[in-house]
């Protein structure tokens, strides 16, 4: 049913898939799309009907693709919104190819810099903390759900933050961190527990 749906509105996506396909971002879109479709499923091997999938069913890809296209995604949200609990406010050339958000209900990505391949789960706090200035977010990280990470620190390359843990510390690349306090439990594939 879904594969007709798409066939059936891709007419009305139109300026979507012109943004997509020929916008100056395009190389961006295309990250995102490509991440997105390693996590997520999608019924079709084509790119523009995974796009125009992806569009239709995913309100959080929404979002993220609106919040590259700049004022035009604006427009766009209007009729046909993106998540209406996720709020993005990295300014969008911070924001690396490859961004994924999993479901995004209650989540706030207000961060430095996102690298590439950042995947952001549901009810997640990326913020300030005593200043202006969020995280600096390495590549290839994943925040899980309820996690907080706040302040002007850095998070490197390579990290999995588990769900519901607080995060007011620099992270050094390659490892895992649970709990409120902050514990390195997995390090350059070893276990191991380091405090923050």
């Amino acid at each position: 049913m879904s594969k007709f749906i798409v066939f059936l509105l891709l007419p009305y996506l139109w300026l979507h898939i012109v943004i997509r396909f020929l916008g100056k971002n395009k190389q961006l879109y295309r990250l995102d799309q490509q991440f997105t479709y390693k996590l997520r499923t999608n019924p079709f091997n084509s790119e523009l009907l995974q796009f125009a999938y992806y569009i239709l069913w995913l309100p959080e890809y929404r979002s993220i693709f609106y919040k590259r296209a700049g004022v035009v995604g604006r427009l766009m949200n209007i009729y046909l919104p993106g998540q209406n609990c996720l709020y993005i406010r990295t300014a969008k050339d911070n924001i690396g190819g490859g961004i994924c958000v999993s479901h995004g209900h209650s989540t706030e990505i207000n961060a430095k810099s996102i690298g590439l391949n950042c995947h952001i789960f549901q009810n997640v706090t990326i913020g300030t903390r005593g200043s202006s200035v969020g995280p600096a977010i390495g590549n290839n990280v994943v925040v899980g759900c309820g996690a907080i990470v706040l302040g002007d620190i850095h998070i490197g390359d390579n990290v999995k933050i588990g769900a519901n843990t607080v995060v007011v510390k620099n992270v050094p690349a390659n490892c895992t961190v649970v709990g409120r306090g902050s514990i390195i439990v997995k390090m350059n594939n070893e276990k191991v527990e380091i405090e923050l």
